[in-house]
């Protein structure tokens, strides 16, 4: 059993690149989601630390004149009411220290000073105000405020003394100070909070598509652009194989097929380049021994017929003998031109009576067997009434299969025309030798000539081809063998889709 890992690998391996995109989304937003809440948790204490450190700090303050200074203090809930609590002075501490008026402190730009008082609208119109008071104010702001109060009003008077017989400042005049934090800090913080989450969050994703891409699509790509150049500079000699399951491994393995099929294609086409080589070496040869006939006969007819040293019937034969060469001269020059041919040949299509298209097939077999002193025999099973092809491609392949049937067979060539399904399948059967093992593989390439039968200098090899040839473009084929006895060749064309069934 697999190790969940490499289980989970196995799978991102072979899933479609649309789910494995899911599922890195999904990873990313969940460690985004993680990071950014543990770095904005921390990011807030922080600065939830520093706001704690200023805000111990703040409180109600009283001013002293004596000290010329604002001391800690708290109310006396037990003294006066809400009109006029007495604040006392407090003990200070670490983090309560009186604050000087003309020795502020370090502190003191992130000091705010207010009226610590509840103000109503009387107060507010006699002097007193809810904005910061500045530090130096204090004093002057103090006495203005104290002024307005009653003679006697709330001076302490009913206070106990302290274990040293001291009484605590006191005042109704209360003044709240508020710390805030200091060095920028703070707000800094604040903004790292703020921006955290976009800032992770884009990270996060930025990793993951690098990710992504590299586990993903750079191998793939990488592979199909190497190939691609290799292709296009005809370097076909390398194999593709896809490393994973998903889209560009298809792909991968689509370049693959397509790298194949070059290399058959070149392969073919350099095939047939060196047979057409082989072919026109093999043409050149045999035109060479016609020409040489026919112009030593002109050089014995130049030479011999002036003097009269050659008879009627030696010229006679020496005529005939030229005529001979010029006539191969000729179907030579008719394969050739045959062949150039098929490439703009076009295959048109229409509505023929199958019963008519047999009869005429037959007649062109019983007129071919019959011109080598052979026997034909025509075979059709029952057609549809109609069919749909090109008659004249029809009757062209038929009447090469049954010239090259009626040349070698002993005595009988045999046409057999029957429909399997859609398709018109024409069969030519001879008596004869067959095929070798070389022309039942070879039979069909254009140039092929079967150099084990005696007359194979004789043709040009272009029948067979030809015949392919004109029914690859009706989208059929041919298929070479022997008969089930071996005792002579047989040649199947099939054309597909003619009856509609």
């Amino acid at each position: 059993m697999l190790h969940p890992l490499r289980r989970l690998r196995a799978f991102m391996r072979s899933c479609s690149l649309k789910t494995a995109f899911v599922i890195y989304a999904i990873a990313a937003t969940v460690v985004a989601l993680a990071v950014s809440t543990g770095a904005a948790s921390v990011l807030s204490n922080a600065s939830s630390e520093i706001w704690r450190e200023s805000s111990a700090r703040s409180g109600m303050y009283i001013y002293v004149s004596d000290a010329n200074a604002l001391v800690p203090a708290e109310a006396l809930s037990w003294y006066g009411n809400e009109d006029d609590s007495l604040y006392v002075e407090v003990p200070e501490d670490e983090s309560a220290l009186a604050i000087r008026i003309d020795e502020p402190g370090s502190d003191s730009e992130s000091m705010r000073v207010y009226d610590g008082r509840i103000l109503d609208g009387e107060d507010l119109a006699e002097g007193a105000t809810e904005d910061p008071i500045p530090l130096a104010a204090v004093p002057a702001y103090d006495e203005a405020q104290k002024r307005r109060l009653p003679e006697g009003a709330a001076d302490g008077s009913l206070l106990p003394a302290d274990e040293r017989g001291e009484k605590p400042a006191s005042s109704v005049v209360s003044y709240y100070v508020a710390h805030h934090p200091e060095d920028g800090a703070y707000d800094a913080l604040q903004l790292l909070t703020f921006l955290v989450f976009p800032g992770v969050f884009a990270l996060v994703f930025v990793a993951t598509a690098h990710l992504f891409y590299r586990n993903h699509l750079k191998q793939p790509i990488a592979t199909m652009r190497g190939a691609a150049q290799r292709i296009a500079e005809n370097d076909l000699d390398f194999e593709l194989a896809p490393d994973s399951g998903n889209e560009l491994g298809k792909l991968t393995e689509s370049f693959e097929t397509m790298r194949a099929s070059l290399v058959t294609s070149n392969r073919e086409m350099w095939r047939m380049v060196e047979a057409r080589k082989e072919a026109n070496a093999a043409f050149a040869h045999d035109l060479r021994t016609p020409l040489t006939v026919l112009r030593g006969q002109l050089e014995m007819l130049a030479s011999y017929t002036a003097s009269g040293s050659l008879a009627a019937d030696q010229i006679e034969e020496m005529a005939r003998s030229s005529q001979r060469q010029v006539e191969r001269i000729e179907r030579y020059i008719e394969a050739m031109r045959d062949l150039a041919k098929l490439d703009d040949c076009e295959v048109v299509a229409v509505d023929v009576d199958a019963s008519r298209l047999v009869e005429r097939l037959g007649e062109a077999a019983r007129a071919l067997a019959a011109d080598c002193g052979k026997r034909s025999d025509v075979i059709a099973s029952e057609l549809p009434e109609t069919a749909r092809l090109d008659a004249d491609v029809v009757e062209r392949v038929a009447g090469n299969l049954l010239a090259n049937a009626a040349r070698y067979a002993t005595s009988l060539v045999v046409l057999v025309c029957a429909a399997d399904g859609s398709d018109l399948v024409v069969t030519v059967e001879d008596d004869g030798p067959g095929f070798s093992a070389e022309a039942l593989e070879q039979g069909l390439e254009p140039y092929y000539r079967d150099t084990s039968r005696p007359d194979s200098s004789e043709h040009f090899g272009l029948g067979l081809g030809i015949c392919s040839l004109l029914v690859a473009k009706c989208g059929g084929s041919v298929v070479l063998s022997n008969r089930f006895d071996e005792t002579g060749a047989r040649v199947e064309a099939r054309f597909p889709g003619v009856f509609n069934c």
